[in-house]
């Protein structure tokens, strides 16, 4: 397609991505909220029949339904598919960062260690265990390999691929197209199993680590650390039962995770005893040290010099160090000019194309080291000060930093960055991928207490927000009772903005969540309250809006709820949208042909309407 094609008459194409055999993907940007970026991944289908094609679009919207289900940290969201001209649009969330494969590539000259490829198992095994925690959900998707993950800067990991595509091939081709990455018992049957899947994660974390993919290999494998001596025996040891004959491999991605636990309380066990031994030695040469200098001429003298050596420094080093955060500054304003506002991951790549070269400070510090970039939708902000002997969320109180919205600080007061709610923000994100729960929360409970409007102004973040997220803390430390507490803080909250913005995708999710925690009578009570106020606190409220709102209560199972939405709307909508609600609660309460008549009016009404691509769609027009 070319750029600048638009789609359903809202998406239009920017670039393509990516192209094979059977699809291509694009990048295309949304007109109805301008910034916001999708992926539309589009599939010719060469396998079917002309008569077979109209099952495989009932098969391929089905298995769409069953794809927009999956929300999951790692797996990149469905939105939407549909089908148009004869080929089918899977419309999906953009992740921004490179695949697996790529990763591999891009690193040729500098193998992946045991810290990485570790990781990457970890993030892939509980991907693959989330798809298996539910019957239907493990029939979605039965292959894995590199090209499908895509790695943040960050390094979060995320499935982008749900395999749509095997409607369009037939069951025979798993295999070759996973080759290199499906379990040898694979080429004599289709029969993919949790096994299988183990199969896939191990071969992976052994490309990924070596360079070579297993299937490619006729002979024996080597060991990954034969390969790649940077991996360690017990990484190397897990990955080749990952790849074993089916008798002898491990029997789940659940086992994978256990098994990186062991590993990862050995490897503290080990640096505890290394940091214990250099201690000692520490305290060891202190002792000699204080032996020798105990002569009171040479104190004085050592104090009078040092103490003047020391104001001469520091005074030469702040002035430097100013000059060096202004030019610094200037590079990082030009790189966001043309980059759309984006700040880069790594103070590195200014240098040399914006700044010839990065600079250090006289105090011993590195200013990379204390970079930090944010960019997440339209919210792009970073900040450096001097210093690696510093903390990251303090900057020494007399020497300068920058940050993005305030530019540079000539003389920022102590813990100047931890009292920034961005600054603050982004601790959080940072500790909780780290799995630093307690430090997580503890910078989240901060942002709540922070004024509402100035943590929108400087973090673009609602309260309810930052609620969830600490709920989603909670739960994954198994407190239940803490994690629904926060979800219903967000449900309050929610309540308190009055629905300036509707956004069902947040909505929906929280509602799940408390339903997921046994709190669905509570998740009706919140939503019944949102969808009245939205429509009785309005002079006039927005069809699409409502048409949202009752959408959601018909996936929960609550048809009347949806129903007596509409009625509530009826008399506030305008006279031009009474037809298509008409239709609705007929089309909800079971009366199809009503429902029909009724959306063919409103298609055939003049003037504007706002739901015609959805009634269009109902009666097939």
């Amino acid at each position: 397609m070319l750029t600048g094609r638009k789609i359903r008459d809202r998406f239009v194409i920017e670039r393509l991505l990516a192209k094979g055999s059977l699809s291509s993907v694009y990048l295309v940007g949304d007109t109805e909220i301008p910034g916001r970026q999708y992926v539309l991944k589009e599939i010719v289908d060469n396998e079917h029949s002309e008569s077979e094609k109209k099952i495989a679009e009932f098969i391929f919207l089905k298995q769409i339904e069953l794809l927009k289900k999956l929300i999951h940290d790692g797996i990149a969201r469905v939105y939407d598919g549909f089908t148009e001209s004869g080929r089918f649009y899977v419309l999906m969330e953009y992740i921004e960062g490179s695949s697996l494969s790529s990763l591999v590539e891009d690193r040729a000259e500098k193998p992946i260690g045991s810290i990485d490829v570790t990781d990457i198992l970890a993030q892939i095994a509980g991907i693959a265990l989330y798809l298996e925690s539910s019957e239907e959900f493990a029939k979605i998707y039965r292959e894995l390999k590199p090209s499908d993950f895509v790695i943040t800067s960050f390094g979060r990991i995320y499935l982008v691929d749900a395999g749509i595509g095997s409607v369009f091939l037939p069951a025979a081709s798993v295999a070759e197209r996973t080759r290199g990455f499906a379990p040898p018992e694979l080429k004599d049957s289709n029969d993919w199993n949790s096994k299988s899947d183990v199969y896939a994660i191990g071969a992976t974390a052994y490309f990924v680590a070596t360079g070579v993919k297993p299937g490619d290999l006729q002979k024996k494998l080597p060991p990954a650390n034969k390969l790649n001596p940077g991996i360690s025996n017990q990484v190397s040891n897990l990955i080749a039962s990952c790849i074993a004959s089916a008798d002898r491999r491990l029997k789940s991605p659940e086992a994978i995770i256990k098994k990186l636990g062991h590993i990862e309380t050995k490897t503290k066990n080990r640096e505890l005893q290394e940091v214990e031994k250099l201690e000692k030695q520490r305290v060891g040469a202190l002792l000699l040290k204080r032996g020798i200098k105990r002569t009171i001429v040479g104190i004085v003298i050592l104090v009078v010099l040092s103490l003047f050596l020391y104001f001469a420094w520091f005074q030469v080093s702040v002035l430097l160090c100013r000059k060096n955060c202004e030019d610094l500054s200037k590079a990082l304003t030009k790189y966001s000019n043309d980059h759309k506002g984006r700040y880069p991951a790594k103070l590195e790549e200014l240098a040399p194309a914006y700044i010839k070269k990065i600079p250090g400070c006289l105090s011993g510090g590195n200013y990379s080291s204390s970079y930090k970039s944010w960019n997440i939708g339209e919210l792009h902000y970073c900040r450096f000060g001097c210093g690696t002997n510093h903390p990251n969320t303090s900057f020494p109180p007399g020497y300068p930093c920058y940050n993005s919205r305030d530019g540079v600080l000539n003389n920022p007061p102590e813990g100047a960055s931890s009292s920034d709610p961005m600054e603050t923000l982004m601790d959080a994100y940072y500790f909780d991928s780290m799995g630093r729960y307690d430090k997580a929360l503890a910078k989240f409970r901060d942002l709540t207490m922070m004024d509402e409007t100035e943590l929108k102004q400087r973090c673009g973040m609602e309260k309810s927000i930052i609620f969830w997220n600490m709920a989603r803390i909670y739960e994954k430390r198994k407190h239940r009772k803490e994690a629904l507490a926060k979800y219903q803080d967000a449900a309050r909250y929610i309540l308190r903005q009055n629905m300036v913005v509707f956004t069902p995708s947040t909505v929906k999710v929280l509602i799940y969540d408390l339903k997921r925690l046994g709190k669905l009578n509570y998740a009706m009570q919140f939503y019944r309250t949102l969808t009245d106020k939205y429509v009785l606190e309005r002079e006039r409220p927005e069809t699409p809006t409502v048409a949202d709102m009752a959408d959601i209560y018909a996936e929960l199972g609550r048809k009347q709820d949806a129903v007596r939405l509409y009625r509530l709307f009826y008399n506030k909508a305008p006279d031009n949208e009474k037809t298509f609600i008409s239709a609705e609660i007929y089309r909800l309460k079971g009366y199809t042909g009503s429902a029909f008549n009724y959306y063919k009016n409103y298609v055939n009404q003049p003037g504007p309407k706002s739901m015609y691509e959805r009634a269009a769609k109902f009666i097939g027009k």
